[in-house]
């Protein structure tokens, strides 16, 4: 028996790839849980139009970012945009700290190709 990558847990759904997952009409990011001891470790948020709130790792998503990971949060930066807290922001982050990364995988997530629906 195979299994799908993401299994909507409310209704029981299933794409078969990220990719299938990403660009269905029916699902929408809401925002990024952190875990900022380590950012690996938390979670992109999605809604399924069955009512279903779907956790993914945001390490599952890390084929969307090719550029540098950091490893730390520098310290110090009063000045900080902090946009690994905000759900809304559209914006590239100029940091050079873990949070980057997880902003860059939500802008591509956000500007991800949605097929048609099917009627």
């Amino acid at each position: 028996m195979t299994t799908s990558l993401v299994e909507c847990s409310v209704c029981g759904y299933q794409w078969d790839t990220l990719a299938v997952f990403l660009s269905d009409p029916k699902v929408s990011i809401v925002g990024y849980q952190s875990h900022f001891d380590e950012m690996r470790l938390g979670v992109l948020l999605f809604n399924h139009d069955c009512n279903g709130t779907l956790s993914i790792p945001v390490e599952r998503f890390k084929f969307l970012h090719h550029g540098p990971v950091f490893k730390k949060r520098p310290p110090g930066q009063e000045r900080r945009p902090d946009y690994c807290l905000y759900d809304d922001t559209n914006g590239p982050c100029p940091d050079t700290c873990e949070c980057a990364y997880v902003n860059v995988v939500m802008q591509r997530i956000r500007r991800w190709k949605k097929r048609q629906p099917s009627s």
